[in-house]
Parts: structure tokens; C-alpha cells; sequence
């Protein structure tokens, strides 16, 4: 399965721990790239969902979980 987040995800609360995710899933997080790299095992995509043509990192990827 697979699990897109978006934002910040360098610092994951409720949501999860670094590796507090569901088992089975792979966890994809799209975000500016301002704050550091994601958790390890974490696909990173740099993007911004407020900015024009700035989505076309997510153009190739499907999620069951956004």
C-alpha cells in the first residue's frame, strides 16, 4: 500500500513516529524540501502544492492514501 503525506514530515506527531507506519505500507512525503530530509525509508518528492507546474513530481505516483 502506499501513503502519500504532505508537508513537513521531519517531525511526524499523532500521524506517526519516524517508523511508527503501518505495516505493509511505503510512505511517500511531498513537500518544499525546506526542512531536511524525511525519516529513513521515506520516499522524498520536492514540490509545492501552492505554486503553478509545481505538482509535477505527484504526475507519476499513485497512492491508496493521501
Amino acid at each position: 500500500m502506499q501513503l502519500l503525506m504532505l508537508g513537513r514530515v521531519g517531525i511526524r506527531g499523532r500521524g506517526g513516529g519516524s517508523r511508527g507506519d503501518p505495516p505493509g505500507w511505503a510512505v511517500t512525503a511531498f513537500n518544499r524540501g525546506r526542512h531536511g530530509a524525511p525519516p529513513d525509508g521515506v520516499w522524498h518528492l520536492v514540490g509545492d502544492r501552492t505554486a503553478v507546474g509545481r505538482l509535477a513530481a505527484l504526475a507519476e505516483w499513485e497512492w491508496d492514501l493521501a
